[in-house]
Order: structure tokens, then C-alpha cells, then sequence
């Protein structure tokens, strides 16, 4: 049985489909990080314990988009909501949902034929 990667996912931003530069989305769900240690009990025993680090439990996702008119103007929109955002990326047999996502990054966006530039959103974690 052939076994189908994720390499062209759907991308939706409060409700509209954006294009994207292939190859360019990356995403955290939010899980957070787990931290382990070890304590000693005296006499050669050890035990591990383990801790959830509440401060990185917050979702990521961040993508490069073609410097277009409607694309910069989507992406002032994506600003002022502030974590007003809901975003949804989507294949079959896949999805993610991130609500309440801030875009973090102030753009520095490149003119020219080959020119991308990269936009940061941080929120609650995935659904």
C-alpha cells in the first residue's frame, strides 16, 4: 500500500484560501515541551521524573507568500485583527485548526520578480 506524504496542504485564513510559496509552510501544534529530570535516592537508585512546560504550549506557523497587491493587503488585515486570526491547513484524511493566532512578524517585504517574504503567527494550540 503506497502511503501519500504531506506536501501540498490547503491553507485557509479566516475563511479565504491563500496561496502560498510551495514548500514553505511549517507549523507547531503547541503541544509544549516536557521537561525530564533524574532525583537520586540514595544507595545507587535513581528515578526519572518528568514536567510539562506550560510557557511552550503555544502553536506556530509561519509560510512565504509572492509580494501581490491582495496579498499585502490581506496581511495588514492578519495585523490588526491581532489574535483574531483562525487558520486551517488541510489535506485529506488531515487537518489543523490554530484560533487566536497573533501575526508576530512586521514583514520585510522584497520587490522583484523572485521575491518572497515570510509572515509568523503564534496562538493557542492546534485542534
Amino acid at each position: 500500500m503506497a502511503v501519500k506524504g504531506l506536501a501540498n496542504l490547503t491553507l485557509h485564513i479566516n475563511n479565504i484560501n491563500i496561496l502560498y510559496k510551495p514548500n514553505s509552510l511549517v507549523y507547531k501544534e503547541g503541544l509544549g515541551e516536557q521537561k525530564v529530570r533524574t532525583r537520586s535516592g540514595g544507595g545507587g537508585t535513581t528515578e526519572t521524573v518528568f514536567t510539562e512546560d506550560a510557557e511552550t504550549r503555544q502553536s506556530l506557523i509561519k509560510f512565504a507568500l509572492f509580494p501581490e497587491k491582495d496579498i499585502q493587503e490581506l496581511v495588514r488585515g492578519w495585523h490588526f485583527l491581532g489574535n483574531a486570526n483562525v487558520i486551517t491547513i488541510s489535506d485529506i484524511g488531515f487537518s489543523r485548526t490554530f484560533t487566536f493566532m497573533t501575526m508576530v512578524t512586521d514583514p520585510e517585504i522584497a520587490i522583484g520578480a523572485d521575491t518572497t517574504f515570510e509572515v509568523e503567527f503564534h496562538g493557542e494550540p492546534a485542534i
